[in-house]
């Protein structure tokens, strides 16, 4: 299953910010969330994590409404990337990681053994693990970004919200990460819903794009149907070049200067 998103506002004091919106995002799928700024992309995904919750209409997580799961429940089939993190507090990196299993450790109780392995296992994959008893706060902002992509890969869980993830990361980095995520999707079946700036790199790893403008979707499908010069048009009021490039094995966006 996956998510089931029905009718629903949000709104900041008067403004609104999302404007009925209804759509189904669906397990074993990597989604690209695609508009100019404004458009209501990080509020979607902070209804879709119930951070926050709509004015009206309902967001569904495998038939449950998300108002139904606990806070630990959700933990477990959640994990959240954010655009910026922030932390005062001088925690180490592998503290930080660790953070990610706390779902799953009793209280009171030291991580078990397969938790060490896990935490580990995700610090070498997100190229944390040097850094593992650094302090948070000594990291430089891609180390940081590295860190709490670690900590969502510790949680574990079926579902993955990328919000601006990579937008401190450095090539390498964003395109390592990236394929990460794309692989997990297609072995465990998972659901990866990514807010991206950058068109071409989400029409490199994303099955299917959803743009947003004022709040609204304005076209989403399989990226090969919907990633167009008139969608861009329309989205981004820019005029635009797309064409399949061989090499990244994609279409590509050129934009008229």
């Amino acid at each position: 299953m996956g998510f089931e998103v029905k009718n629903i506002s949000f709104f900041y004091g008067k403004k609104k910010i999302i404007d009925n919106l209804s759509i189904r995002l669906e397990r074993g799928r990597f989604y690209g969330i695609l508009g100019p700024n404004g458009s209501g992309k990080s509020t979607f995904l902070d209804l879709l994590s119930s951070h926050r919750q709509p004015a009206t209409g309902g967001v569904f997580l495998n038939g449950k409404n998300l108002t139904a799961y606990s806070r630990k429940q959700l933990a477990k089939e959640i994990a959240v990337v954010p655009q910026n993190f922030h932390i005062n507090f001088p925690y180490t990196v592998a503290d930080i990681v660790m953070m990610g299993r706390y779902p799953y450790i009793p209280r009171f109780a030291r991580p078990a053994a397969a938790d060490l392995a896990l935490m580990e296992k995700v610090m070498h994959q997100a190229e944390a693990f040097e850094f593992r008893h650094r302090f948070i706060t000594e990291l430089s902002g891609g180390e940081r970004q590295r860190v709490v992509f670690a900590r969502a890969l510790a949680q574990d869980t079926p579902v993955l919200l990328l919000d601006e993830a990579t937008s401190n990361l450095d090539i390498r980095h964003t395109m390592a990460l990236m394929n990460q995520v794309s692989e997990k999707t297609q072995r465990s079946d998972g659901l990866v819903i990514a807010v991206f700036q950058d068109i071409n790199l989400a029409s490199v790893f994303c099955d299917e794009l959803v743009f947003f403008r004022n709040g609204a979707i304005v076209d989403h499908g399989r990226k090969d149907e919907v990633l167009n010069p008139d969608t861009i048009r329309t989205v981004f009021e820019v005029e635009s070049h797309v064409e399949f490039e061989p090499f990244s094995n994609a279409r590509q966006v050129i934009f008229r200067r």
